[in-house]
This record gives structure tokens, C-alpha cells and sequence, in this order.
């Protein structure tokens, strides 16, 4: 019998999986639309759509493979940063970084090159099938069958400084230290390098940095919440003074950015 499509080899037992069906769930992983979006698509282009079995399927199979490769991908990072390290001359033991978090993930990115490739990225989520198990003094995992939490109940979602500790604590084992750290005003992960450190878990003491982008976008939200700015612009009606008040914020940020980076270039060498 002759097949219209190529087969994924496979040491399971039961039909192999098509390499176009594969294909397109590595495709969907790396866009925003879902099954759901896809299969609409295809009604909407006069095409027969797969069915949201077969393709939810493929999809839970695919994705510990894309997984892996995204864990083999962060190595390579990490192992080509050490190599251009050495070709620089410096200690490529040490690493430097910058950091930032969303509601549930937190990203890291190395701060050696231009580039600032990413090289870890932690998600932390309270999401279980088995929700009702869930309480306030229930652990992750504690109940029978599989868990997808991988957070207490009780914890809270954003804590910067335990993503950053489970980070450094992973660099550590490969044999990497963090030396500067470069994250946004309101940060905490600067706090688990520095404990670490006085625990004596790493030998390289850390540095904290701003990121001057962030510093100037608090330093507006600061004076959009300030009522007097706004009592004070040169307009008879609160709707202009609203509106004149958004102008003046939006030349703010770069002036603020601007005399940092002066301030920056002077405290480095004052004859600038």
C-alpha cells in the first residue's frame, strides 16, 4: 500500500503519526492561535478540518519533544557565552545577566553580547486537573495522580527572588556564577544572588544594576498619578489638561533617560 504522506519512525506499538501532523502543531506552538483557531481556518478556507481529538493528540506529544530541544537550546547558549568568554580572555565561569518577570514566567537573558540571548525561562503556575484536591495546606504533588502545579496554593505567583534563587542555584550545578545582575526598580531577585552569596553557596559576589528603561517609565507613572501636574498645565478644562499632561509624559521618559545616561558617562570618566 502506498502511502500520500511520510511516517514518523516510531518504537510504540499502534499507528505512526504523520510528519505533516507534527509539522503543524510545532507551527501552532510557536504562534498564538490554538486548535481551536486553526481548525476555523480551514472551515473558512473550504478545507477539512482534523479533529480536535487527533490533534490535541499529537499536540500533548509534541510538546515534551519541543521541551527538550528548547532545554538542549539554552545549553548551546550557555556553552557558546563560555566560549566567546574565553576568546575574550575573561573568567568564563562567570556570567553576567539581566532578568525580568510577567504574571508567570520569568525570563533571563545574558547581558555578554549584543544579542542578549535568552538562556533560562522559569513558569510557574497554580493549574491542576485536580483543582478540588487543592488547599491552602496542600503541597504540590501531594495528591494521587499526575499534577501540573508546581507552586503551593499559599505562594505567591511573582516572587522574583525564588525564580532567581531556582535559577542560579540550576547555573551553579553546571558550573556557572552570576556576577552582575542587571533587573527593573521594583525587583527582588537581586536579594537571592546576594543571599547565596553570604550563605557561602557561591563565590562571586554580585552587583546590581538598573535597567535605566525601567527606572524612567516608573519615574513616569510616578508623575502621571501626581493630581497637582495636572492642576498645573495651561489649559481652562480638565480634558485639556488630561491631554496636555499624556504630551508632557511622553517627552519626560527621554529626557529622564537622557541625564541618566550623562550621569552614567561621568561618574565613568569625569573629563567627558
Amino acid at each position: 500500500m502506498f502511502n500520500l504522506y511520510e511516517e514518523v519512525a516510531s518504537i510504540k506499538r499502534g499507528r505512526r503519526a504523520a510528519k505533516i501532523n507534527l509539522g503543524l502543531q510545532v507551527g501552532l506552538h510557536h504562534t498564538p492561535i490554538s486548535t481551536k483557531s486553526y481548525r476555523k481556518i480551514c472551515m473558512a478556507s473550504n478545507i477539512p478540518p482534523p479533529t480536535v481529538s487527533g490533534m490535541q493528540h499529537t499536540a500533548n506529544a509534541i510538546s515534551e519533544k519541543i521541551e527538550e530541544e528548547n532545554v538542549r537550546d539554552l545549553q548551546r547558549q550557555m556553552e557558546n557565552i563560555k566560549r566567546i568568554k574565553t576568546l575574550r580572555g575573561e573568567n568564563s565561569d562567570v556570567v553576567n545577566i539581566q532578568a525580568d518577570s510577567t504574571q508567570c514566567a520569568y525570563t533571563v537573558a545574558e547581558n555578554e553580547t549584543y544579542k542578549h540571548c535568552i538562556i533560562n525561562t522559569l513558569s510557574k503556575s497554580k493549574l491542576c486537573s485536580k483543582k478540588r484536591k487543592h488547599t491552602v495546606s496542600t503541597e504540590d504533588g501531594e495528591h494521587a495522580g499526575p499534577c501540573t502545579a508546581n507552586i503551593n496554593m499559599q505562594d505567591s505567583i511573582g516572587n522574583e527572588e525564588r525564580c532567581a534563587r531556582e535559577f542560579i542555584e540550576e547555573l551553579k550545578e553546571d558550573g556557572l556564577e552570576v556576577n552582575e545582575v542587571t533587573t527593573d526598580l521594583d525587583s527582588s531577585a537581586y536579594r537571592a544572588a546576594e543571599s547565596l552569596f553570604q550563605e557561602g553557596l557561591t563565590s562571586t559576589a554580585p552587583v546590581h544594576f538598573l535597567d535605566t528603561r525601567h527606572v524612567a517609565s516608573n519615574h513616569r507613572k510616578f508623575v502621571n498619578n501626581l493630581s497637582a501636574v495636572c492642576d498645573i498645565m495651561p489649559a481652562r478644562l480638565k480634558v485639556q489638561r488630561t491631554r496636555l499632561q499624556s504630551l508632557f509624559l511622553l517627552t519626560l521618559q527621554p529626557v529622564v533617560m537622557r541625564h541618566m545616561y550623562r550621569l552614567i558617562s561621568y561618574t565613568t570618566n569625569p573629563l567627558m
